[in-house]
């Protein structure tokens, strides 16, 4: 239980006023109407699934498993919603783009340049850039540790996110929503799948999946889907879907549709058990499982064991390395930023 109680544990730097990083009302001005998620400002049924999904991903890489890559979009899904939550009022108000940059940064590259260093020592190509998020021209766009490429796009995400927001594009978002899942099924289609977009001639496919997830995770943050469903079903819905092994793009579009009202259900939903541990390790999992297989493969045959001891290392990257280093990070900048929500990412 003290183990568990470690990881739950969460102390992050105030922001600028004292409060919680995450805004009560919406751009609005009315409370968003999902009810009851919020323990110190998060979704914890929604990190849950996050920490659900992220484990099928670092399953699938050392053992393929179903539609494991789904949770890609599932994972973009998230960002918009989560990050409309956290910041539509802020970026409403005037809060700088660059300042929201600045804290999604804060919150993603220290976890990343660790990825990076794990990576360079089993794993070649060597390509240390990637440290800096600048990809590689090849067969994948991060060699040493394969699921950025999602960060990538998420980077992506977030600024034209915050652009929106700033400026106000209401047409643009309501075009987006309109045009990218039209895009998104004739992108399955043509490629056979929607397992793309981690190599630069994919590029586009990835693109199109980030503006698919932001887009639908930004409408339903604005206009949620009242449905509710208990935390554990809908985190045996999720593993069911990507865990099934058909590999039609029909199924992956089906299953895709799906998802807005996992979303929604679990905005609504009351946590339940290891949700909040799970969703704490689902980011450090994410982003060092590869590079951590990479270096156990030097050792041992790909297995069970590989997870284990992932987990365990994530377990400790996060609080040994990246919350002490992400909180001496804002109180050294000139005002402390807010504590961003999780990024989600997915897997090639």
């Amino acid at each position: 239980m003290k183990i568990v109680d470690w990881l739950r544990a969460d102390r992050g730097p105030p922001t600028q006023d004292g409060s919680l990083a995450v805004v009560e009302r919406s751009s609005n001005g009315r409370k968003p109407e999902q009810a009851g998620p919020a323990k110190h400002g998060r979704f914890v049924a929604l990190d849950g699934l996050r920490g659900v999904a992220a484990i099928i991903v670092a399953t699938t890489h050392f053992r393929p498993v179903g539609n494991a890559t789904l949770a890609v979009d599932f994972f973009f899904m998230l960002s918009g919603f989560v990050l409309m939550y956290a910041y539509s009022e802020r970026l409403f108000a005037g809060f700088g783009i660059g300042r929201f940059m600045l804290a999604r940064c804060v919150r993603l590259l220290p976890l990343i340049v660790l990825g990076t260093l794990i990576g360079a020592i089993s794993l070649r190509p060597l390509w240390l850039w990637g440290a800096f998020m600048i990809p590689r021209v090849g067969t994948r766009l991060y060699p040493l540790n394969s699921p950025q490429w999602s960060l990538l796009f998420e980077f992506i995400g977030s600024a034209l996110l915050a652009v929106g927001l700033w400026r106000r594009f209401r047409i643009v978002s309501i075009g987006l929503l309109i045009l990218t899942p039209v895009a998104l099924v004739v992108a399955a289609i043509h490629n056979g799948t929607l397992d793309s977009g981690w190599a630069l001639p994919a590029f586009h496919y990835g693109l199109v999946r980030v503006l698919f997830g932001f887009s639908v995770g930004t409408y339903l943050f604005r206009h949620p889907i009242r449905i509710d469903c208990p935390g554990p079903v809908l985190a045996l819905i999720l593993l069911v879907e990507l865990l099934l092994p058909i590999p039609s793009p029909f199924f992956q579009l089906a299953v895709i549709a799906t998802f807005p009202f996992i979303l929604s259900a679990a905005a609504r939903a009351r946590p339940f058990p290891l949700a909040e541990v799970s969703g704490n390790l689902s980011y450090p999992l994410y982003i060092l499982h590869v590079p951590i297989y990479g270096l156990l493969g030097l050792w041992l045959a790909p297995g069970p064991v590989y997870l284990l001891v992932a987990v365990t290392v994530s377990a400790l990257a996060l609080k040994i390395y990246d919350e002490p280093l992400r909180h001496w990070l804002s109180r050294r900048l000139r005002r402390p930023l807010p504590r961003d929500e999780r990024p989600f990412g997915g897997s090639p």
